[in-house]
Formats: C-alpha cells, sequence, structure tokens
C-alpha cells in the first residue's frame, strides 16, 4: 500500500502514513517539507518480528541507550533510530533524502514478512552475507559489513518512498518555531 497523501497538522507542517505488514508508520515534515521524524508501531494485536533487528543491520550496528531501547545511528547521519519493542522512532537531519526512509520501509516489510533473499549476498562486495536456504535466513556479519546498502537498495519499491510535495494547505514558506 502506497503512502496517503500528506495533511496539514495541528502544529506547523504536514504529516502521512504508511499501512505495512503488521505495522503502520507516521512521517512528520516540518514547515519547510523537510521530513523530520518518522514513527512505526506494530498494527494493535502484532509485534516488532524477531529477525527485525538484522534487518536493520545494513544501516549500522545497534547499541544499547537504556535498557529496553536501542539505537541506531547511519553511516551517513541521516538519521538516528530508536527501537523499543512496541516502537521504531526515527530523528531525521534535514538533509536525509526520501530514500532512506524507503530503504527503512523496505527492510521493515522484509522483517515482519519473514523474507530473507538469496540473492542479497551476491551483491555484497564485503562479502557479509550468508543465506541458510534450509532455515530461509539471511545472516549479516557486522564485522565485515560496510554499510553500503547495496543489499536494502535491490529490495526497495517505489511505493515505499512517501509523497515529497507540500499540499495547497501546507505550511511552507512559513518560519518554524
Amino acid at each position: 500500500m502506497p503512502w496517503s497523501e500528506l495533511e496539514a497538522t495541528a502544529g506547523l507542517g504536514q504529516r502521512c502514513s504508511y499501512q505495512g505488514p503488521g505495522f503502520f508508520a507516521h512521517l512528520d515534515f516540518d514547515c519547510h517539507g523537510d521530513p523530520r521524524k518518522l514513527e512505526v508501531r506494530p498494527t494493535p494485536g502484532e509485534s516488532f518480528a524477531p529477525a527485525l533487528l538484522e534487518h536493520l543491520k545494513p544501516f549500522a550496528e545497534p547499541v544499547i541507550v537504556v535498557p529496553g531501547q536501542l539505537a541506531i545511528v547511519d553511516r551517513a547521519g541521516y538519521f538516528r533510530l530508536y527501537v523499543s519493542p512496541g516502537r521504531l522512532q526515527a530523528q531525521l537531519r534535514k538533509e536525509a533524502p526520501l530514500s532512506v526512509i524507503a530503504e527503512l520501509l523496505s527492510q521493515l516489510e522484509r522483517a515482519q514478512l519473514g523474507a530473507a533473499c538469496a540473492g542479497c549476498p551476491r551483491l555484497c562486495a564485503a562479502a557479509a552475507l550468508t543465506y541458510e536456504p534450509a532455515a530461509s535466513v539471511l545472516r549479516i556479519d557486522s564485522q565485515l559489513c560496510t554499510r553500503c546498502l547495496d543489499c536494502v537498495r535491490h529490495h526497495t519499491r517505489p511505493h515505499h518512498l512517501p509523497p515529497s510535495e507540500l499540499t495547497e494547505s501546507g505550511e511552507a514558506g512559513r518560519n518554524c518555531a
């Protein structure tokens, strides 16, 4: 399912939503039209897949922030992703391209669907990926992974990309508070 249209929020800015398999996401844009915060929660009655962290390793190795919460800071420095049992929240830098959000959603969907790709190891120049066909599991060696995201990008589809144009009712051009 593609992203919803951008809608004005109560404050300055706009928001759009995305429904994935077993999760939903909200992306908030500031008054200048820059994506600023992505929040992802499991669908009521669902939970995040156990393989979620493995699917997020191509972005960066998770580190413990506080008990029960991990942080992932991508190599390019576009986002800081906080991972808790019932929520993922990405704080996005102003320079973050929308393709980063599409890449994150692609990996979330793959984790929720339990989709492992036998073709990913062939794309990895660092030989950091191994596919276990008997279990249909893809493993990422964090020590070898260069965070090039080649294994992620070939799964990203146009419907993962959020809308980029502010709507007529948007707050573009106003000063952010």
